[in-house]
């Protein structure tokens, strides 16, 4: 989840009419979609070109600053970070030259600081991070009470008014040392919406970012998954010629079980050499393909592993060719094979990470017919995950498979609407949990109070959003945390 809002914020807004110093034109925008369609090289040559035209503009340099946010966060490479960070104060300095009177002057300097507090999150940096992104809150507050009808502070404040009550505890403290800020999700989703609204009375160029933004609203806070994917696939949001979009497209296909869009999505993305390499969409077309138990799924993995040169998503791309080794292949020594180069190769800092880690320090091959549910639970192929189930003698499982074996049960059921038997079964895998720190016991307490709340049964809701809260998995526990705290969120409204 963290990639997917840290991305959304790549469709903030960059520009606005106002005086000479922030002058809109036809090559800024060009620039601009240039740049979020990853074309690079010809976006810095125009920039080179408005630089020279127009020495007095400044926009130019919030501008390039979106070349190296973009570059940084995708390839992750820590020398480029190095090299580039000198050239934040480089663009602040040349935007504090402006109109201190213009919607512009503040907005375009919280952009610079937020889009660098991005690329800090990507290297650890979490304080540096922190003390960034309050810098630009204080600076989107204070342009919102100076110009409110500004539009463009809207879209910037929807996504921090939307997460702000969702924020992990443990983050919280560095928030609060210079920043009162708070919202709800409620809030910043009213946000996005005016500015949509505004968009179709208007000639507003970033209608787009705001369609991306709202869809991640809906997907990840308000867990309204199908409205999500109805709204961004209706969209005026392009695939084919703009790796980010096929990102955005592809992920909200696949958290919603349209294994199958998110394959057609994927295999259609554009290959050409002009754009920046985007290699994580091979990974989740191998991922994809995975999940439909397709036998070429691990070419797509491979071609991940091989060619990008960071280090996160390497524990779980390796642990997605070993279940492939397992569920497809049936070749158990293939897949302690890749749990080996799993525990050695790459970072242990995102979930995904971390659970392929923990999965490959336990030396022991999983049970078959368990993970090929699991996988086909993923796609969307509920029929068949559900069949893969009742395969199982469950009365030969172990202890943490018979849990396993209960919450996988739920899942599929709570999927096809069975409301009331997936109930039983979350209810049943919880009374087996006892201390365990196995994430299918937070998630089935997270679960059952979605449940609750979509029932309208908020006091129930909140029992199982707040033991949620309560256990601390061993795997995905921020994400599920933060789940559990945009449901209470949610539910205080009611």
């Amino acid at each position: 989840m963290r990639k997917t809002w840290i991305l959304c914020l790549l469709f903030l807004p960059m520009f606005a009419m106002a005086n000479n110093n922030y002058k809109f034109s036809e090559d800024h925008r060009t620039a601009y979609e240039l740049i979020i369609a990853m074309r690079f090289d010809e976006a810095q040559d125009l920039i080179k070109k408005i630089k020279r035209d127009q020495p007095e503009d400044l926009l130019v340099y919030h501008i390039e600053n979106y070349i190296d946010f973009i570059s940084i966060f995708i390839s992750e490479e820590k020398d480029e970070f190095k090299a580039k960070e000198p050239n934040k104060d480089i663009r602040l300095a040349k935007l504090k030259q402006g109109d201190a009177n213009d919607p512009y002057f503040l907005f375009s300097q919280a952009e610079v600081h937020l889009q660098w507090a991005m690329t800090r999150i990507k290297f650890e940096e979490y304080f540096s991070a922190a003390l960034e992104v309050n810098k630009a809150i204080g600076m989107l507050e204070e342009n919102q009470n100076r110009f409110p009808n500004f539009i463009s502070n809207k879209k910037s404040l929807s996504i921090l008014h939307a997460v702000a009550g969702t924020i992990p505890d443990k983050y919280k403290g560095v928030i609060e040392l210079v920043s009162n800020f708070n919202g709800t999700i409620d809030q910043g989703l009213l946000e996005i919406e005016e500015v949509l609204a505004y968009s179709k009375h208007n000639d507003y160029f970033f209608e787009k970012e705001a369609v991306a933004i709202k869809a991640m609203i809906l997907l990840h806070l308000k867990n309204k998954k199908e409205d999500s994917w109805n709204f961004l696939s209706t969209s005026s949001i392009s695939r084919e010629d703009n790796p980010m979009a096929t990102f955005l497209l592809a992920s909200t296909a696949m958290n919603c079980g349209r294994n199958e869009e998110a394959i057609k999505i994927l295999k259609k993305r554009t290959r050409s050499p002009r754009y920046f390499p985007f290699y994580y969409l091979d990974l989740m077309l191998g991922t994809a393909k995975l999940s439909r138990m397709d036998k070429d799924a691990d070419v797509y993995i491979k071609s991940y592993i091989h060619n990008f040169q960071g280090k996160d998503y390497f524990k779980d791309a390796y642990r997605k060719l070993a279940w492939h080794a397992l569920t497809i292949m049936d070749n158990e020594k293939g897949y302690l094979g890749y749990m080996e180069l799993c525990e050695r190769v790459g970072n242990a800092n995102i979930d995904e990470d971390k659970s392929a880690l923990k999965e490959a320090k336990k030396k022991t091959v999983p049970h078959r017919k368990l993970l090929k549910a699991r996988l086909l639970y993923d796609g969307g192929y509920l029929s068949d995950a559900q069949a893969e189930l009742e395969s199982i003698d469950h009365g030969d499982l172990t202890s943490e498979e018979n849990i396993e074996f209960l919450y996988r049960k739920a899942r599929v059921q709570h999927n096809m609407k069975n409301i009331d038997q997936a109930l039983i079964f979350y209810k049943n895998c919880l009374s087996m949990c006892g201390d365990s720190k196995l994430y299918y016991c937070s998630n089935s307490a997270l679960q059952m109070g979605i449940i609750y709340e979509e029932k309208n049964e908020i006091e129930e809701a909140r029992v199982f959003y707040e033991r949620c809260l309560s256990m601390n998995s061993s795997e995905y526990n921020n994400s599920l945390h933060q789940k559990a705290k945009s449901g209470l969120t949610r539910i205080r409204k009611r």
